[in-house]
């Protein structure tokens, strides 16, 4: 999965290793290292990028802290238009145009606990895949509406209790976007009576 980036440069999902570093069971006697491909059009190759610099904090709470504000700060900076090839940044602003490029810009800005964010992160895989089975993966932010928002989470979920879980992320993404202001109204608030018992 890819997130598209300023100037038509894109990026793969950054990982971490180990795969269970937000665990009690991640050991902090090996390497950690976060991990991702850049995409720029204008290289015949994508760049493998790893970021190593958690490694020096030895107890688990502040290395995990250390890697979550590694993954945030990098995602930031690729977003503001950072190319890892020029190893400077692209005074271009990103603005999303699509729904789905909204809703992942949305989950890098969240202030929430690393596990409440892992939850999100993969809520926004399925609304991608919902978007993309509902044809539309091109939907435009600034005339999705209402009705688009239920249709999404019905599509992404295949059960109550998913579909209370995504509406709830879903409402924090979209208060989200409205306080970058890339969407001027939030027309999923209040959804009371989408809640499914």
């Amino acid at each position: 999965m890819k997130t598209n980036l300023p100037n038509g440069c894109s990026v793969s999902e950054l990982t971490v290793f180990p795969k269970d570093w937000r665990t009690k069971k991640a050991k902090v006697n090996s390497k950690w290292y976060i991990k991702y491909r850049f995409y720029d059009p204008n290289q015949p190759n994508p760049k493998q990028v790893m970021l190593k610099g958690m490694n020096i904090l030895k107890t688990l709470k502040d290395r995990q802290e250390e890697t979550q504000k590694l993954l945030e700060q990098e995602m930031q900076s690729l977003l503001k238009g950072f190319n890892p090839f020029a190893k400077v940044a692209v005074n271009e602003p990103f603005y999303p145009t699509t729904l789905i490029e909204a809703l992942k810009l949305a989950a890098t800005k969240l202030k929430i606990a690393p596990i409440t964010l892992r939850d999100v992160n993969a809520s926004v895989v399925k609304f991608e895949m919902a978007l993309k089975s509902l044809g539309w993966q091109d939907l435009q932010v600034s005339i999705a509406s209402r009705k688009h928002f239920r249709e999404l989470l019905d599509k992404s979920s295949n059960s109550d209790d998913r579909f209370n879980k995504h509406r709830s992320y879903l409402m924090m993404l979209v208060s989200e976007l409205c306080e970058l202001e890339i969407m001027q109204n939030n027309c999923i608030d209040p959804l009371n009576s989408w809640t499914r018992l």
